[in-house]
């Protein structure tokens, strides 16, 4: 483990790695309507198009958790970010959809290990006892990018354009890499570093009963989370709320405020009941409930309700990052890696299945002659959305003392 003051300069770099994911990520939330104008895109073309970041985020998980175990953070961060940077650049230079869907899928490659190489080097580097609240700050600083990447970024994007406001996105991705090249020092390597013994070990982990446990909760939730923060929920705001452009930024502006609250207050609670020799599920469980409740006031209608609907589900869904330190605690550190992207894989797959799926949903209804989408629209999307999430939740309750070896001890 390393020093208290060696560990602050290791994890630097890593708490602003999310606020470059999540200014690519929410990037289109703000330039949809740009998109549209200049592409001619339906609504299952865009959300297929903001989608292929999540598509190319979850794809790379899996080899993501084997080069972070095999080499660590530092050479796989650095080289992700050039991909990134290459996708950046093919999107703003697009001369049609198939190259803006390329460019978001390497956008999304690139930036599939912003969170994973922080919680990797957390494993290796930091105490386990202080993993829940690292984990989770770590969690807490997309809500920063996410703050960024709405009403500031909106202003921006107003005065350069969308293009101009991706080439700052580059400009920062060239700062952080600089930063982890100098501050991050190389892991250690594990003692067997034969590909065939790191597969084997891989498929345990995605073997484990454990996983499977609380793959269908995560996936739903998360999935929901990242189709409506990074897409649907300034357009359900525009349509159903009458929200003009500036309000919509400021709203989601609000929303990622309130997931970087949601995410510290489930990593201080998680580490409190841990510490104490609880289950920290009784968190998880909590932040989904709030959720739920929220897209449930959705469902209704309740545009006068809109300021408090959209934070109250950021804030709640936000909790489901508590199973990351949840799990890590569950298996050795060598393959910690590989147990996070497994399961981020799962959480991002269902993200890019969300993303696109509610587009076309929505594209199933007529839309008006302004380009705005049915309020009936968005609330069978949202209904259908919810019902996953609810058969997520009831897998966990239902399987959780045939597939938890734990059940129920200090470990979970």
């Amino acid at each position: 483990m390393a020093s208290a003051p060696h560990l602050f300069l290791i994890l630097l770099p890593f708490y602003f790695t999310p606020i470059l994911s999540f200014l690519y990520r929410m990037l289109n939330a703000l330039i949809a309507p740009h998109l549209v104008l200049e592409f001619g895109l339906s609504p299952a073309e865009l959300g297929f198009i903001t989608g292929a970041f999540f598509f190319g985020f979850g794809v790379m998980q899996v080899p993501l958790g084997l080069l972070l175990d095999r080499y660590g953070p530092r050479p796989v961060i650095l080289t992700l970010y050039a991909i990134a940077a290459v996708g950046a650049l093919l999107f703003i230079y697009a001369p049609g959809p198939v190259w803006l869907i390329l460019g978001r899928f390497l956008m999304g490659l690139g930036a599939a290990g912003s969170m994973m190489g922080g919680l990797k080097a957390a494993r290796v580097w930091a105490p386990a006892d202080r993993l829940p609240f690292i984990s989770a700050s770590l969690f807490a600083m997309t809500g920063v990018g996410g703050m960024l990447g709405t009403a500031p970024m909106g202003l921006l994007v107003g005065e350069i354009g969308w293009r101009g406001g991706l080439g700052v996105i580059l400009a920062y991705s060239a700062l952080l890499m600089l930063l982890i090249a100098l501050l991050v020092p190389s892991a250690p390597r594990p003692a067997d570093v034969r590909w065939r013994t790191q597969f084997r070990e891989l498929g345990q982990v995605w073997r484990s009963p454990l996983v499977w446990l609380i793959a269908p909760l995560a996936i739903a939730s998360v999935g929901t989370n990242g189709a409506y923060l990074s897409l649907w929920s300034p357009i359900w705001l525009r349509d159903v709320a009458g929200f003009s452009q500036d309000a919509q930024e400021w709203a989601l502006f609000a929303m990622m405020a309130a997931t970087m609250a949601g995410m510290l207050a489930t990593g201080s609670l998680s580490q409190r009941l841990i510490r104490r020799g609880r289950s920290a599920m009784p968190v998880v469980f909590g932040g989904v409930a709030i959720s739920l409740a929220a897209q449930t006031l959705a469902v209704l209608e309740g545009e006068s309700l809109a300021w408090v609907i959209w934070p109250m589900f950021a804030f709640g869904s936000a909790a489901i990052v508590g199973l990351f330190a949840i799990l890590a605690r569950r298996f050795d550190p060598a393959v910690a890696g590989r147990v996070n992207t497994s399961i981020n894989c799962l959480m991002f797959a269902g993200s890019f299945a969300a993303q696109w799926g509610v587009g076309l949903i929505i594209n199933q209804y007529p839309q008006a002659a302004n380009g705005h989408y049915s309020p009936a629209a968005h609330q069978t999307a949202l209904l259908i959305m919810l019902g996953i999430q609810l058969l997520g939740l009831l897998w966990y309750v239902l399987r959780k003392d045939k597939m938890d070896p734990a059940q129920g001890t200090t470990a979970s």
